[in-house]
């Protein structure tokens, strides 16, 4: 017979004759023992050992295959943000293969390596991959001294910034400069807006008010045409990945057509035939007539010339800003590094005083960080001129929710 204890539970007789046969045979299936003439319910010390080692073995294989896939996916997330387009077939055949001796090395060794030591050699096995891709990135970047905008300008102050301007193409010029007190580096377009051959070039629409999708300035350069670009106003979320969903934060008007409803604390750079302006956002909440086309941005931190920019604000980042002349018809579009030893990223005021020793006479701060990216076209393709600092570590360029775009005539063949 069964009898149940003081708490209701099931105590299995010592005899098994007291049993059904089914019962029983449950009971040596839950042990996973033979069923022996011994007690029921005692394993001895061996088959305990047996279990606990064979436990063990499956723990060690499972933390093994998890360590390798995360290996894996960490190495391929570097691996997809490293510059390769710079490489040659050769190098790129030489990088895939250290990227598999590392993910081998850490499928073969990371599951037998002893608990005490396993932290350690992990952490020191992904410093070395990190390092090593750090290391890797920084060398087959595209110098900033050899960029594509021409021979860089050195500048004392942000005062004082004059850039070589190199033209891109009819009505668009180019410009990069080292600013030496605070250490910047910082890339400047002028457009001439009156030249009837330039056109300012934004996002189409998308499938709601607001909403547009994602992408990257460099991608949003090739689709448009444009010679050069920058990223315009704020957005949500963030990622780099294109063809997401992004909410525009502020105005944007495209075709004449309100697309996006405005922040009246912020400004905006607002496009005319043949000129632009900078205006509050609170001025368009219906579509003044004339304008063309608007980009929200942050605050006007130029108006009329005199800084306007919040003196509290001193936090420096990198900075993606417009500006405009005393009549509009010239446009400056500049993006300022941030966030690395070459370049620690400009305030607020530091942004307003660089475009106005530019030429501009108002001017509104657009989404920087991470978003911070210009391309330009060079040779049918187009290339980042600065060094986004979505990834801290190595170049990541962020998909965002607007861009500007420049569209303008090639220059001619130089004459031999």
């Amino acid at each position: 017979m069964r009898r149940r204890g003081a708490r209701g539970r099931l105590i299995v007789p010592r005899i098994a004759g007291d049993a059904p046969d089914g019962d029983i045979d449950r009971v040596f299936k839950l042990l996973r023992v033979d069923r022996v003439a011994q007690p029921v319910g005692l394993v001895d010390a061996a088959q305990k050992r047996a279990t606990v080692a064979r436990r063990k073995r499956i723990e060690r294989h499972r933390r093994h295959v998890q360590h390798a896939f995360v290996a894996q996916a960490y190495l391929a997330g570097i691996r997809a943000q490293l510059p390769f387009q710079f490489l040659s077939d050769k190098k790129l055949a030489f990088v895939n293969k250290i990227f598999k001796i590392i993910i081998a090395y850490f499928k073969r060794h990371l599951g037998t390596i002893p608990r005490s030591r396993r932290r350690v050699n992990r952490l020191g096995i992904g410093a070395a991959a990190l390092l090593g891709a750090v290391l890797f990135s920084a060398c087959t970047s595209l110098p900033i001294d050899k960029n594509i905008l021409g021979k860089s300008a050195a500048a004392p102050s942000v005062d004082k910034a004059r850039p070589r301007w190199r033209p891109l193409a009819g009505g668009v010029e180019g410009g990069f400069m080292r600013i030496a007190s605070p250490p910047l580096a910082v890339w400047a377009l002028r457009v001439d807006l009156a030249n009837p051959a330039v056109e300012i070039v934004t996002n189409k629409s998308g499938p709601l008010p607001g909403v547009l999708a994602a992408v990257k300035v460099s991608s949003f350069l090739q689709e448009y045409d444009c010679v050069a670009a920058l990223n315009g106003g704020p957005f949500e979320p963030v990622s780099t990945r294109e063809g997401e969903a992004r909410s525009a934060v502020g105005v944007f008007i495209r075709g004449g057509v309100l697309l996006s409803p405005p922040v009246s604390r912020y400004g905006a750079l607002v496009f005319y035939r043949r000129r632009a302006a900078v205006l509050s956002q609170a001025e368009l909440a219906a579509v003044p007539a004339g304008v063309e086309a608007a980009v929200g941005g942050f605050d006007v931190i130029l108006r009329d010339g005199e800084i306007s920019a919040r003196p509290e604000k001193k936090a420096r980042h990198p900075r993606s800003a417009a500006g405009v002349s005393a009549d509009g018809t010239t446009l400056f579009l500049v993006a300022i590094d941030g966030r690395r030893p070459g370049s620690i990223g400009a305030t607020e005021a530091e942004t307003a005083r660089l475009l106005r020793a530019l030429g501009a006479q108002n001017a509104v701060n657009l989404d920087g960080g991470g978003s911070t990216a210009m391309a330009v076209r060079v040779g049918g393709r187009a290339v980042l001129v600065n060094r986004p600092a979505h990834r801290l570590l190595w170049p990541a360029e962020r998909a965002v929710a607007v861009c500007i775009g420049v569209r303008a005539p090639s220059l001619p063949a130089p004459a031999h």
